[in-house]
């Protein structure tokens, strides 16, 4: 079965809906997809994907079950710079508690040049981000290396993420209406209207990589999340 507009219907009218978009799409595994894995972006050309040349019909195959095709999403000029091949988003973790919503930290996943994906683990860069929106001076590679600026030259420390203030009040406005999860990591990007866009939420197998570019994990609020006997990972 697939599900478009709010209803389920048959491969057949799934495979029309891609034929009749003239952009890029993106096909990804729903679930499990951490890492970037099987992440596509493609277009369309007489039913023949970009990718490997494969048909409509046998690219949907090749992911088999639980997997969803998007439409591309066009970034902030001021996220595109950090690498204009990807999509680069942010990594939010918010922490929900009797006071509110406080944000644990803030990073941006820069993607590797060339790469589709922003993801840390194949290549991409990690850099914090103050509270303020503004990045930091260094980022992080998987392997450990200190960068401080993308392949373009670009330096972190003349990064803003645009419209932040706006990010940081969609992420609290979203935790309360998912209050059985104390803590969440929200990926966002930012579109070409400086609007923030939630790409997903993850609830556990968020991993403590965002340490190294931000600090602490639960910084202030250590005692106060170990005492409650959360498991965020």
């Amino acid at each position: 079965m697939y599900y478009l507009n709010d209803k389920v219907v048959d491969e057949s009218e799934a495979i029309l809906k891609i034929k009749m978009n003239t952009k890029f799409l993106n096909i990804k595994p729903s679930i499990e997809s951490e890492g970037g894995r099987m992440v596509v972006t493609f277009k369309v050309e007489r039913e023949i994907t970009s990718y490997k040349n494969r048909s409509i019909e046998s690219l949907l195959k090749l992911y088999k079950k639980d997997f969803v095709v998007q439409e591309f999403l066009e970034q902030s000029e001021g996220m595109k710079i950090l690498n204009p091949t990807s999509l680069n988003t942010l990594r939010v973790l918010s922490y929900l508690n009797n006071d509110g919503v406080p944000l644990l930290s803030t990073i941006v996943r820069i993607g590797k040049k060339g790469s589709d994906t922003d993801n840390y683990a194949p290549g991409g860069i990690l850099c914090g981000a103050d509270d303020n929106g503004k990045l930091n001076v260094n980022g992080y590679t998987k392997q450990g290396t200190v960068v401080n600026e993308n392949f373009t030259g670009i330096k972190f420390c003349d990064g803003v993420i645009p419209n932040y203030n706006s990010v940081v009040d969609m992420v609290k406005s979203m935790h309360v209406k998912v209050p059985y999860f104390k803590i969440i990591s929200w990926d966002i990007a930012i579109n070409n209207n400086n609007a923030p866009i939630m790409v997903e939420y993850n609830t556990y197998n968020q991993g403590l990589d965002i340490q190294i570019p931000s600090g602490p994990l639960f910084e202030e609020f250590t005692k106060e999340i170990l005492a409650k006997g959360l498991e965020p990972y």
